[in-house]
């Protein structure tokens, strides 16, 4: 009796109690597997527990008993929590359940089979056959998913409230064509919720909110069953309406040309007929090969300067990879040709502060600096106090000021 009742309770224990403590902080493994073997060992494993409390009471063995009592208390308590967590919808296999919620239609769905969906119904991915263009959580998405790019574009095109402009995004990104739309609906805006690791912490959630005008367009997206699902039309013949007047707000302009470097070939082509964010002036101070991580914190996506009069305008794009709790400001030094010991200091404090950044975010924000050509070079980032965020990124001013003044407002 001792030996068997080792060896099942040891054997349950090995088995259940690793799984049960994985699934409460949310790293589960095969739950439905657990759930089987604890129906199978449950009777057994009932039985010696009673039998050793008895047997521990006519030995009077009361350390005995009172471990015995304890385990079997712990026993319950996982139990409970493991009974819980394989109730949820997520855990149950399609045989036993029906994809809850999205008001999709199963056999319509059996027919989208290998189709692309952007959406945070999370549950539409356990039962049908489909993609995600997006892994709602990042913590569990293939590093060579390119789930950051695929975010970023997605963050990008909440500022976008044309159409045409959507449907190109969705259509010609450079990672997947997406074939179906389904967002949540609050507060009259669409919606995707997203969950970006953050460690130590366990995630930063991002909401994604887009105009619900977006999708009204027939000939680009069609309403489907389901809960506002949306079909992302084709368009064989690649039309590029009439090109369309080019915003005047340097963000707008910024956040344009950012969302061109994350489409296709095909959609880098139609973008350019559509709209000309080619601006005179404008000369981007980065390329692929500038370091551009503040401590790995912050990172530089994009930055230029333009010109105007005796003024020089640098225009920046942040992205936030960590949440902020300090007023972090930005050092700009300007150094002369003639050496790096001497440099003239514009250090100012971002808008919106620091402080409100979170993980998941891009900020825009410009600076004004004296044009002349006596400066050769920039080497700016962000400080608090004594400390920095790295070392800081340089760039080359050369050529930005010339002899002849430029009038170019941003």
């Amino acid at each position: 009796l001792d030996l068997a009742s080792s060896m099942l309770t040891g054997a349950t224990m090995v088995f259940y109690l690793p799984g049960a403590f994985l699934g409460a902080v949310g790293k589960p493994i095969n739950l439905i597997k657990a759930n089987e073997f604890m129906i199978v060992m449950a009777g057994p494993v009932v039985g010696l527990a009673v039998a050793a409390m008895v047997r521990a009471g006519r030995l009077r063995r009361r350390r005995g008993l009172a471990t015995v009592v304890i385990i079997g208390l712990l026993s319950m308590v996982f139990l409970h929590n493991f009974n819980g967590l394989i109730k949820h919808p997520m855990v149950k296999t399609a045989r036993t359940t029906r994809a809850p919620g999205c008001g999709v239609d199963p056999g319509e769905m059996s027919s989208r089979t290998g189709s692309v969906f952007l959406t945070a119904q999370e549950e539409l991915f356990a039962f049908y056959p489909v993609y995600a263009f997006l892994a709602l959580n990042q913590h569990y998405a293939h590093p060579a998913s390119q789930h950051l790019d695929r975010y970023l574009l997605l963050y990008l095109l909440q500022g976008v409230n044309d159409p045409w402009l959507f449907h190109l995004a969705l259509r010609h990104n450079r990672f997947d064509a997406v074939d179906y739309f389904l967002p949540r609906l609050k507060e009259g805006r669409f919606q995707i919720l997203l969950a970006l690791s953050n460690y130590p912490n366990r995630y930063s959630h991002q909401t994604l909110v887009y105009d619900t005008a977006l999708l009204s367009d027939t000939t680009l997206f069609r309403q489907e069953k389901g809960e506002h699902l949306y079909r992302v039309l084709d368009d064989p013949q690649q039309t590029v309406p009439d090109p369309v007047s080019t915003p005047s707000d340097w963000r707008q302009l910024l956040r344009l040309r950012l969302l061109r470097g994350y489409l296709n070939d095909t959609g880098r082509d139609q973008f350019d007929k559509y709209l000309d964010i080619d601006r005179a002036g404008w000369r981007r101070l980065i390329d692929d090969e500038t370091d551009r991580s503040f401590g790995d914190r912050i990172e530089l996506l994009d930055a230029y300067a333009v010109r105007e009069g005796d003024s020089l305008h640098l225009l920046l794009a942040f992205y936030v990879a960590d949440d902020f709790y300090s007023n972090q400001k930005v050092f700009v030094h300007l150094y002369p040709g003639h050496g790096e010991t001497m440099f003239d200091n514009f250090d100012f404090t971002p808008t919106p502060p620091v402080r409100g950044w979170r993980k998941g975010d891009i900020v825009f924000n410009r600076r004004t600096i004296p044009c002349s050509e006596d400066y050769e070079r920039l080497h700016f980032g962000f400080f608090w106090k004594e400390q920095r965020l790295g070392q800081g990124v340089w760039m080359s001013l050369r050529g930005t000021c010339p002899t002849k003044p430029l009038s170019t407002p941003p």
